[in-house]
């Protein structure tokens, strides 16, 4: 008996032992599950799950995957959820929103989608998920930060202020503009007047 206990002990310090080295909490599943289980694969975070739907967005629109389409699906995800949980609130034991390719595909309509597309987006959705699979709306796309990111730079802006953020054209150039008349503006922490930036 203290043998087999022993050997139980060692096992589970060489299943556990290799979360403390790891950089990743993706690393840190996939080794618990493998020290633990055997080679099994572990269910996909909530941040790979988001990189997944970006990939299969951008995929299936193409072209037309657009700074304005992403932010309407955002806001139309959004209002499910506060639709959900005002009737959610009503209920004693309500069960969690998931959404399915069909309610997203629905989404992408609203939101200008072509029917091309959204038979695109359903079938990667498929190949990404799962035929039957369900999402979780903070697993689609996180809607409690706005966070837009170029090759040499990222700007997070507050989610209840992306109306302040628009694209432009001048003389040619794209620049995404960033409505500063209100408030302080910062560069690294130290407040600064817009002539000096």
């Amino acid at each position: 008996l203290q043998t087999s206990l022993l050997w139980l002990s060692l096992y589970a310090i060489c299943a556990v032992l290799p979360l403390f080295y790891a950089k990743k909490m993706d690393d840190n599943m996939t080794l618990l599950i493998n020290g633990l289980f055997g080679k099994k694969e572990a269910p996909a975070t909530q941040e790979r799950q988001q990189e997944r739907f970006a990939q299969v967005l951008h995929d299936s629109l193409g072209n037309d995957c657009d700074m304005e389409l992403v932010d309407d699906v955002r806001n139309q995800i959004i209002d499910m959820k506060q639709i959900f949980y005002a009737e959610a609130m009503e209920t004693d034991d309500p069960a969690p929103l998931l959404l399915d390719k069909e309610t997203l595909g629905d989404c992408l309509q609203k939101c200008g989608a072509t029917k091309e597309q959204i038979s695109a987006f359903q079938a990667q959705y498929d190949f990404a998920f799962g035929k039957d699979a369900k999402l979780h709306p903070d697993s689609v796309l996180d809607t409690d930060k706005y966070r837009i990111d170029t090759e040499f730079c990222s700007v997070n802006v507050l989610p209840d202020h992306t109306s302040k953020v628009s694209i432009q054209e001048v003389n040619g150039v794209r620049y995404i503009m960033i409505r500063a008349d209100e408030g302080m503006v910062q560069l690294n922490g130290i407040p600064v007047g817009l002539s000096e930036i």
